[in-house]
C-alpha cells in the first residue's frame, strides 16, 4: 500500500507541473507607503492618502501600473490606481499619483490588508521576445543559464538537469508558436523527462517551479505556455521508476 501510494503522489506531482502557469509580474510588488494627508471624515473614520513604491527583483517592464483593494471592512478605498511608468531590473520606483483609503481608526491599520493587482508590458528588447537570447545556442536562454549558474553553481549533475528542463520548455513555446502539434507533444514528454530528472537529481521539486517561472516571464511566454498546457490536457505522460535513466548527459 505504501508503495502505491507513493507512486500515485510522485505521478500527481508531475501532473502539477503542467497545470501551473506561474504570474509574470510575482516579481514586482508594492509597498513602502507614503502618507500625503488626512482628513478627518467623521468621528472614527479618517481619510488617508498615500504614495507607494513598486520594486522589481526580475527584468525590465513597461507601463507598469496597480489597483489596490481592501479585504478589511474598517478599511474602504476611495481612490485605487497607481501609475509607474517603466520599472528597471532591480529598481525601485515611486507612484506618479496617489491612492486614498477611508479608515475607521478604532481598529489599528494593517497594511497587509491592502491587496495589490499590478500590471506591465515587457521590455522591449531582444530578450523578452518569445524567444529570447541565447548566445551560445545551446537551447537555453541567456537569462536562464544565469540563473541556473546562480543556483548551482558547482553542482554539474544538478545544472544539466535544469537546463534540460529549460531547453523542454524552450522547445514546446517554440513549437506551439509554430502551430506544431506533433512537435509540441514531443516537447511534453521532454518536459516529463526532465521533471524526472530533477527529482533524481536535485530531490528538490521547487526547482521544476523555479525554471518553470523564469522560463515563463512575460506576457507573450504566458500566454504560449498556456497554449501547451491546453494541448497537454488529457495526455498522460509515463513515469520511468529508473529516474536516472530520464537525464540526459
Amino acid at each position: 500500500m505504501a508503495k502505491g501510494f507513493k507512486h500515485f503522489a510522485f505521478i500527481f506531482t508531475l501532473l502539477l507541473t503542467f497545470l501551473y502557469v506561474p504570474n509574470v509580474f510575482a516579481e514586482l510588488t508594492i509597498g513602502n507607503y507614503s502618507l500625503q494627508s488626512k482628513e478627518r471624515i467623521s468621528r472614527y473614520e479618517y481619510s488617508y492618502t498615500y504614495k507607494a513604491d513598486i520594486t522589481n527583483t526580475s527584468d525590465t517592464v513597461k507601463n507598469a501600473a496597480a489597483i489596490v483593494s481592501s479585504v478589511s471592512v474598517k478599511t474602504k478605498v476611495i481612490e485605487n490606481s497607481l501609475s509607474f511608468g517603466d520599472v528597471g531590473a532591480g529598481d525601485t520606483i515611486t507612484s506618479s499619483d496617489n491612492f486614498t483609503i477611508i479608515h475607521d481608526r478604532r481598529i489599528p491599520f494593517d497594511p497587509n490588508n491592502l491587496s495589490w493587482e499590478i500590471t506591465a508590458d515587457p521590455s522591449i528588447d531582444g530578450n523578452a521576445a518569445l524567444e529570447g537570447i541565447d548566445s551560445d545556442n545551446d537551447g537555453v536562454r541567456d537569462d536562464v543559464q544565469t540563473f541556473i549558474t546562480e543556483r548551482y553553481p558547482s553542482n554539474i549533475n544538478s545544472k544539466l538537469a535544469l537546463r534540460q528542463l529549460a531547453n523542454a520548455y524552450q522547445e514546446a513555446l517554440i513549437a506551439v508558436s509554430n502551430n506544431n502539434q506533433e512537435d509540441v507533444n514531443i516537447s511534453l514528454g521532454k518536459i516529463s523527462s526532465a521533471t524526472q530528472c530533477i527529482l533524481f537529481t536535485t530531490k528538490n521539486i521547487e526547482d521544476t517551479r523555479l525554471i518553470e517561472s523564469k522560463m515563463m516571464n512575460t506576457i507573450e511566454r504566458v500566454r504560449a505556455y498556456e497554449e501547451v498546457n491546453a494541448l497537454a490536457s488529457g495526455q498522460f505522460f509515463g513515469i520511468n521508476l529508473d529516474l536516472e535513466s530520464t537525464c540526459i548527459r
